[in-house]
């Protein structure tokens, strides 16, 4: 199957909150949802419809496909030929899909994908999604990218391709683009500003990355550091226990555990001829590793905003580490 996104965009690249801001948007400083409202006409919402029509299958991002279980009851033909495809979700923490004919993707998502696409047919359609398809983007999935262009400047909100730099494996194969039927100042009627073939997006590998919500998250290393000469209040277990609570109910939760005193650590070497095993730490040391936190959040960010509060909360300091 073909791998074709489709993506609501303004002129100047911005695809999110099309439809309107989440809470999640608003926090994140973004005031201008909802800017696709009321652009279309009748024809660009026939060629929505045909679009939808012609997919054999279509993948989507776990808060995509949470709003777009709502055709699940829809007689519209959008909702039929949803309701008829199979339907794969990019998601960890999905366990029980609402919709008749949905797989839920895990573990390697780019060589599930990299199936699907092996697989005779069609097109497999990614409806959205955002940062779902700029992952795919990086790693070289996408076949064509077909773009509603609405004829409006935000200058800000998340961008479908982020920034033009060099260094990305994104290549797709065609870039098809189409402006919804509104008139507009700046560009002749009923033509699309032009879009480059051959897209650049970041600079970076794609590192441990996880789709917990519409986007995937990174993952963190958030380590918890004692001072033997000042050691951390010894009170801090129910805190600590109802704040974990806070990350699982919120989907940061991957994984936390205590360690043990240092002295109980041994360190093993066995770069030689034969393996040489010490005991104690690698290295002496005031300030130790007390335990660890495995996170998953969509940026250093909120990252960063969590391990204040656990410092808090642990009454010790925080080291923060992405992995790669």
């Amino acid at each position: 199957m073909k791998l074709t996104t489709v993506t609501q965009v303004t002129i100047d690249g911005v695809m999110q909150g099309n439809g309107g801001a989440s809470d999640e948007d608003r926090r994140n400083g973004f005031e201008r949802g909802g800017w696709a409202r009321g652009a279309g006409d009748d024809e660009t919402r026939t060629f929505i419809t045909q679009t939808c029509q012609r997919a054999e299958a279509f993948l989507f991002g776990r808060r995509t496909y949470e709003l777009f279980t709502s055709w699940g009851s829809s007689a519209h033909p959008i909702g039929v030929a949803l309701n008829a495809a199979p339907k794969y979700v990019a998601s960890t923490t999905l366990t029980a899909p609402r919709w008749e004919g949905t797989t839920v993707l895990r573990g390697d998502l780019a060589a599930a994908i990299g199936e699907l696409k092996a697989k005779p047919g069609g097109e497999l359609q990614v409806h959205g999604s955002g940062i779902l398809t700029r992952w795919l983007l990086e790693n070289a999935l996408v076949d064509e990218m077909m773009m509603i262009v609405v004829p409006v400047i935000l200058g800000q909100g998340g961008e479908t391709v982020p920034g033009e730099r060099s260094g990305s494996r994104a290549r797709p194969g065609r870039v098809a683009g189409r402006l919804e039927g509104r008139d507009d100042p700046g560009l002749p009627a009923g033509r699309a500003p032009a879009v480059r073939n051959g897209l650049k997006s970041r600079t970076t590998e794609p590192r441990c990355l996880d789709t917990t919500g519409d986007d995937l998250q990174m993952r963190y290393l958030v380590s918890v550091i004692d001072d033997k000469s000042n050691p951390g209040s010894t009170d801090r277990q129910p805190a600590i226990s109802a704040f974990n609570e806070r990350l699982i109910a919120e989907g940061y939760w991957v994984f936390a555990g205590g360690l043990a005193d240092t002295d109980a650590a041994t360190v093993i070497d066995n770069r030689g001829e034969q393996a040489v095993f010490s005991d104690g730490p690698f290295v002496e040391s005031k300030e130790y590793l007390a335990g660890v936190w495995v996170w998953e959040a969509p940026d250093l960010d909120v990252a960063l905003k969590l391990a204040a509060e656990a410092s808090k909360v642990c009454d010790r300091k925080i080291e923060v580490r992405p992995f790669q």
